[in-house]
C-alpha cells in the first residue's frame, strides 16, 4: 500500500479542487493506496469542506488537531496514521 500524506491550513478556497484532482490523479497508482490529509488547525472552511469529500472517497482519511502545530508536526502526525509504505 501507498500513503500520501497532505497537510492543510487555512486552504478553504482550494482544498476541494485540489482533493479531487489528487484523488483522480492517484487513481493511476498500480495496487492499494490512501491520502491522508492533515489539518493543521485551520480556522477556516478547510475541515468541513474535506470532511464532506470523506464520505465520497473511501481512501481518503483526515486527521489533525485544534492549533496550528506547523508543517512538520502535521507531516509526522499523518505519517502516524499511514498504513502504507
Amino acid at each position: 500500500m501507498i500513503s500520501i500524506v497532505c497537510p492543510f491550513f487555512n486552504e478553504e478556497s482550494i482544498i476541494e479542487k485540489s482533493t479531487h484532482l489528487m484523488m483522480e490523479n492517484l487513481k493511476s497508482l498500480p495496487g492499494e493506496w490512501e491520502l491522508i490529509v492533515v489539518n493543521d488547525g485551520s480556522t477556516d472552511r478547510s475541515l468541513e469542506i474535506v470532511q464532506s469529500l470523506e464520505k465520497v472517497y473511501s481512501n481518503l482519511y483526515i486527521t489533525g488537531y485544534p492549533i496550528n502545530r506547523g508543517r512538520g508536526f502535521a507531516l509526522r502526525t499523518g505519517l502516524a496514521k499511514a498504513r502504507g509504505d
